[in-house]
């Protein structure tokens, strides 16, 4: 797990349903179609940082948007920094692939995935124990 590169994470999830993989400069892109949900995720391994776009066909919303960072919150090595991304965007993308997904409107529109029979924020990002 030393060499585990976000970049390559994306990549591993090329085969999946729904699943299309693009590189663009220096970011590699997934996107993932789930009947009108299309979700891009956005991997800038260079910057330690990935973004989430989440848009419904369905329905007449804008896109939901986030981000997660890494860098300079700690003095942890830009190495371990990496490779905690690339486990944070495996660990995502393995709940978007395996788990029902439905847009919920609370005070904003979320997107919600479901778990143990309960439907729980996916985006904006939530908590990993989600």
């Amino acid at each position: 797990m030393a060499d585990l590169k976000p970049d390559d994470v994306l990549r591993s999830f090329g085969s999946e349903p729904g699943v299309t993989i693009s590189n663009t400069g220096d970011a590699c892109v997934l996107v993932l179609v789930r009947d009108s949900i299309t979700i891009t995720i956005t991997a800038v391994p260079s910057v330690v940082e990935w973004h989430v776009e989440v848009a419904d066909a369905a329905a007449e919303r804008d896109p939901i948007h986030d981000w997660c960072d890494y860098v300079g919150y700690d003095a942890t090595p830009r190495d371990d920094l990496t490779r905690d991304m690339a486990t944070d965007l495996r660990d995502f993308l393995d709940c978007l692939i395996a788990r029902p997904l439905r847009f919920a409107v609370r005070n904003k529109p979320i997107l919600e995935w479901q778990t143990a029979g309960e439907w729980r924020q996916a985006v904006p990002l939530a908590p990993a124990d989600n």
